[in-house]
């Protein structure tokens, strides 16, 4: 690869991670990382997904999906309901499970399963 051609994908990578940084990004719903998104998949046909540095939590991540590609490789694995006992330092919470689904609807209907009465 010619240095000019790295040197564009090194300045493109910068400025669109700088895009995708902001930490009020939930205040205009997401508007700048739904507009990289569309346009790469409009630009690039091929890609199926982007991946990216969450703000939110550190060393976290946020993926960016074509519909298709999200119902061909995704599934609901487990679905519990949590609740919060105590907030730390770094977005990092204690919890305890309140519920848990017993299973999944073609229509996206969760069973729920009896209540957990679990205490520390």
């Amino acid at each position: 690869m010619e240095f000019q051609t790295a040197k564009a994908f090194v300045f493109t990578d910068a400025f669109l991670a700088s895009l995708l940084r902001d930490k009020d990004a939930s205040k205009d719903d997401y508007i700048r990382s739904r507009t990289v998104a569309r346009l790469l998949f409009e630009k690039m046909p091929a890609l199926e997904a982007i991946i990216y540095q969450g703000v939110a939590l550190e060393g976290s991540f946020n993926m960016a999906l074509k519909p298709d590609v999200a119902d061909r490789v995704l599934y609901n694995g487990a679905t519990f309901v949590l609740r919060v006992t105590k907030k730390y330092d770094h977005g990092i919470y204690d919890f305890e499970p309140v519920n848990r689904a017993k299973g999944y609807f073609g229509d996206g209907t969760i069973e729920w399963g009896a209540p957990t009465n679990r205490t520390r």
